[in-house]
């Protein structure tokens, strides 16, 4: 009696290699394997990590598998090297396939029953081939009962042709998803080092050393420092460079001038402030178009930068002043205002102006004169605390960062954008004429499981209803991709109510196809409006006066009167200022916000959104406006970071997107009531 040993990837060595077809043979996989690998498009390991990572997919493979290729198949991807530290690879792969009920023969192992199910498979296929091939009797057999089985055969065929069919577009559909997570992935590790740039902040402290500072020095020096560490703190994962320049005034020699250029060592930074004394100035203006003029002239490669100017007394020249003045024609080296100024704005510089003295007033207005225009306007603010000043460059900072970060993560693919002329008026409605639309309400997820399984393939209703609309001719505001029109939606008595349509710039066809709306447009937004929803049910099982949060409603149009019957997407118009809470990078902007609103409940709630899915996707880029009368935020576009790389459009950074929140979270009190994990 032969025997035989069924060699499983339990008895083969770790492959260390990272070739692919190298590593079907160090596992000796089966022919079935290979086909099934080939099948749904994997090039190399890469592409098989990514296999392993998606439940679907396993899934699929599992149905195509007996059970020991399959578990061959998976024990292999715990014995690769280069898919070390994967959670696959540590036995934790969860596959998202339904159970199917195996009979149970007691004393007979796993392997045994599934070669016995072979076998009997291996029967049944050649007992079809014969039959297939005449050899079955069918001599005793009526004519009815041959015609029967004729087009039970032919019934069969057919089937078969549809299945057939079926399998080929699940498997061209899971390549194309392998295709698009490798594609997506890359763009994000792209991404990553775009926005090592677009996130990164350049600070330049000007100050006054001169004898008049002596009873603010000591303070100055302790609030420079302690803005710097805060800095650090508040923006963990944006690269942070420092520079100083003290100054004194003319006839202070070599001590005119003490200066620490850029440097991401924050120890250096705070010994160069500390080292400087209260001391020199001749008549009452200082030297500050020296100390300008090195500032403006320093290595400045971030993509915020702000320079910091503290002081008590004003530049020479009479006229930015009413004071004694040695060099009442100005700077003696020649010096100007005009040249300074306009070299300042234009590499990309806020000037910051730390007021200590009334003194500086009329140099600040002449100042801003020069560089004309509120956008570019110097920002002065009370230096009397450090809080206060933080609170200013907080501003400037998050402000700045959100604006680069949003604008680099939007343009990592680009678009042909149409141009548009932006016109912030409101509309002439009485010459706007009504048109038809066809309007695609939102469909909800089920649940909150459904919602983490689901595919983004069923986000509205598939039957539209048709309203009238009045759309403005200029769009009133626009992003890098999208621009937004004031419209007004009637219903069936003919009240309007003021709703936001939101267009895509691009001229290319494909940008402009319903799926690419939908995914890009409404998928986010469907999703964050279904989760603020539940959260506000269990934010009422803990107590407290807390906000609401709630997004506005989102739904898919087809203007019906228009060449080629476009999409857009339509929003409820938001009342108030508009603020922003958090983007996409890990950004969360000071709190409370120039406004003066405190937002810890909308941190809490991007927390709550990870949790609740267990991790799955998180909800950022929290903004619109808040309500104090009804205690309630508004928000719109959001973006979904997702584990899932093909979901949610083009603002999902995947697990980095997540990471990056969660580098610069703080738990707070809302988080605390809510029993939320601290950090995750």
């Amino acid at each position: 009696m032969s025997s035989f040993t069924l060699k499983t990837s339990a008895t083969v060595s770790r492959y260390e290699g990272s070739d692919l077809d190298e590593w079907m043979e160090h596992f000796s996989f089966s022919d079935s394997i290979k086909e099934v690998i080939n099948e749904i498009g994997v090039k190399d390991l890469s592409d098989l990590a990514e296999v392993y990572m998606d439940a679907e997919i396993m899934a699929e493979i599992k149905s195509k598998l007996n059970m020991i290729d399959f578990r061959k198949f998976k024990e292999a991807g715990t014995k690769t090297k280069v898919f070390a530290g994967m959670p696959f690879a540590m036995g934790t792969t969860v596959v998202a396939t339904p159970v199917v009920a195996t009979p149970v023969v007691t004393g007979k192992s796993a392997e045994t029953i599934a070669l016995e199910k072979a076998i009997a498979e291996e029967k049944a296929l050649r007992e079809k081939e014969a039959r297939k091939h005449g050899t079955t009797d069918s001599s005793s057999k009526t004519k009815a009962q041959l015609e029967a089985e004729l087009k039970a055969l032919q019934s069969e065929r057919t089937e078969k042709a549809k299945d057939e069919q079926k399998k080929k577009e699940e498997v061209l559909r899971l390549k194309n998803k392998i295709a698009k997570t490798k594609e997506r992935k890359q763009l994000i590790k792209d991404l990553g080092e775009i926005l090592k740039t677009a996130a990164s902040l350049d600070i330049c402290f000007v100050l006054d050393c001169t004898g008049s500072m002596s009873g603010h020095m000591k303070s100055m020096q302790e609030k420079i420092q302690e803005l710097a560490t805060n800095c650090k703190t508040l923006y963990p994962d944006v690269p942070l460079r420092l520079a100083f320049v003290g100054y004194r005034d003319h006839c202070d020699g070599d001590r005119r001038l003490a200066v620490e250029r850029f440097t991401d060592d924050l120890s250096v930074f705070k010994n160069k402030v500390a080292e400087q004394k209260a001391d020199g100035g001749g008549d009452a203006p200082e030297d500050v178009f020296g100390a300008l003029k090195v500032a403006s002239d320093m290595e400045w490669r971030s993509a915020t930068r702000i320079l910091y100017h503290i002081c008590d007394a004003p530049c020479h020249g009479s006229r930015f002043h009413n004071l004694s003045d040695n060099y009442p024609d100005g700077d003696p080296h020649g010096l100007k205002a005009e040249d300074l100024l306009p070299a300042i704005i234009g590499k990309n510089i806020q000037y910051i102006f730390g007021k200590i003295d009334k003194c500086t007033d009329k140099m600040v207005d002449i100042f801003n004169g020069i560089i004309g225009g509120s956008e570019n306007a110097i920002e002065v603010t009370d230096v009397k605390d450090a809080e206060t000043m933080m609170s200013t460059i907080s501003k400037s900072v998050t402000s700045s960062l959100s604006s680069s970060v949003s604008f680099s993560a939007s343009t990592v693919t680009k678009i042909d954008a149409e141009h548009v002329v932006i016109d912030e008026s409101e509309p002439n409605w009485a010459v706007i004429k009504k048109e038809h639309v066809n309007k695609f309400i939102r469909r909800p997820p089920g649940s909150i499981s459904e919602l983490v399984a689901g595919d983004n393939d069923v986000l509205v209703e598939p039957i539209p209803t048709v309203v009238e609309m009045q759309c403005g001719e200029q769009p009133f505001a626009k992003g890098a991709c999208r621009a937004a029109y004031h419209a007004k939606e009637f219903n069936k008595s003919g009240i309007p109510t003021r709703v936001v349509h939101k267009v895509s710039l691009s001229t290319k066809s494909k940008d402009l196809t319903r799926q690419k709306y939908e995914v890009d447009g409404i998928s986010s937004q469907a999703a964050a409006i279904y989760l603020a929803e539940e959260f506000m049910k269990v934010l009422k099982t803990i107590g407290g006066s807390y906000p609401s949060v709630q997004f506005s409603d989102a739904c898919l149009l087809q203007y019906l009167e228009r060449h080629e019957t476009p999409y857009c997407t339509q929003e409820i118009a938001l009342d108030g200022v508009w603020e922003k809470y958090n983007n996409n990078h890990g950004l969360v902007i000071s709190n409370p916000t120039p406004q003066g609103t405190n937002h810890d409940i909308i941190q809490a709630f991007s927390h709550w959104t990870h949790t609740i899915t267990e991790g799955t996707m998180i909800v950022v880029d929290c903004q619109g406006v808040f309500n104090k009368s009804k205690n309630a935020f508004l928000l719109t576009d959001p973006a979904i970071h997702c584990k899932d790389v093909t979901r949610f459009g083009g603002t999902n950074l995947h697990v980095s997107g997540i990471s990056r929140f969660f580098a610069t979270h703080k738990c707070n009190s809302c988080c605390k009531a809510l029993s939320l994990p601290e950090g995750r």
